[in-house]
């Protein structure tokens, strides 16, 4: 069964330039795909209900979003607006790792601005309206919102999962564990929390299959063949478990105490 989970809350600054608003409209439509699967909710301007309060309302989303889109252009640093949230957004990112992604809407000198370290999109930092075909544009730079987006829901479930492993909610642990797996096939350290639980439920071979998973993925883990070292000693597969306690400490002979 399902965990439920918060989506992940996308915040889009921008200025209100009719170019600008068209473009962010645009880049809205080619995200749809994560807000109609429900992972993630998207705000914006166009979000504040007749009578509300633009600032505050925009203050309050924007200090709960996981991820801020800046949609950098002329007009958009010439707004005080804007740039306050530029500014508000980097205290965000500085202090919580909120991410913020940069995206070049039209061609500005943005090299002096207080978001120059961060990676912006598109990845060759051709602005949107310079493309040819700006659908095109969008269509590059969406993997990349798309892969932050799973970033943060994989963690997000795992973070679920070890409150609920140390709860001893093994079960409901297992599925988040398995959801993040969903999210990332090749997310490495849930396998380990996988073979974890599966090891405190009992189901050793499959505890045995997920810790091997999380070493072909990695080999290079210390963690991962003690933790099946561990399983193994625990079978009484001493020979076999020998072998992965070698594996570990050759790995990191500095924690030979695995």
């Amino acid at each position: 069964m399902a965990l439920e989970f918060s989506p992940i809350k996308i915040f889009i600054s921008y200025s209100l330039d009719n170019e600008d608003v068209l473009l962010k409209d645009n880049l809205t439509k080619h995200l749809l795909f994560l807000k109609n699967q429900g992972l993630v909710t998207i705000w914006g301007h166009s979000e504040i209900n007749p009578g509300e309060e633009n600032e505050q309302v925009s203050n309050k989303n924007l200090s709960e979003a996981d991820i801020i889109l800046l949609l950098v252009s002329p007009d958009f640093l010439a707004s005080d607006f804007c740039r306050t949230q530029v500014k508000d957004a980097l205290k965000r990112h500085k202090k919580d790792n909120t991410c913020v992604i940069p995206i070049l809407l039209r061609p500005v000198y943005w090299q002096d601005e207080p978001f120059n370290n961060l990676e912006t999109l598109p990845k060759n930092a051709k602005p949107i309206n310079v493309w040819p075909n700006t659908d095109e544009a969008f269509f590059n730079i969406t993997p990349y919102i798309k892969e932050s987006v799973y970033n943060l829901l994989k963690n997000q479930y795992m973070k679920t999962g070890k409150n609920l492993y140390e709860d001893n909610k093994l079960e409901n642990a297992l599925t988040a564990f398995e959801q993040a797996i969903q999210v990332d096939a090749q997310f490495e350290e849930a396998y380990l929390w996988i073979g974890k639980v599966l090891s405190q439920l009992g189901q050793h071979t499959k505890a045995l299959v997920a810790y091997d998973q999380a070493i072909r993925l990695n080999p290079k883990n210390a963690s991962y063949c003690a933790a099946k070292g561990n399983l193994l000693f625990k079978l009484m597969q001493y020979q076999d478990a020998l072998e992965f306690y070698k594996k570990a400490i050759q790995l990191s002979p500095e924690n030979a105490d695995f």
